[in-house]
């Protein structure tokens, strides 16, 4: 990382690293389950993935 980078927020610092190793968002998505299944956060992950859909799910039916 160049000192340039340095004020990058973590987000585009992983764009830059994706672009640079050519990954696309299948293996984006490989790379962070397998994070977050190494370091325990796939519970966590889950609960809020629960909610994100329940939530979709709710504002469809409100607005049917």
């Amino acid at each position: 990382m160049t000192p340039s980078n340095q004020n990058m927020t973590p987000t585009q610092k992983w764009e830059i690293l994706s672009q640079q190793q050519g990954w696309n968002d299948q293996s984006k998505l490989a790379i962070m389950e397998s994070f977050m299944s190494e370091v325990g956060l796939m519970s966590s992950f889950l609960k809020y993935a629960q909610e994100v859909a329940d939530d979709e799910n709710n504002s469809e039916t409100a607005f049917a």
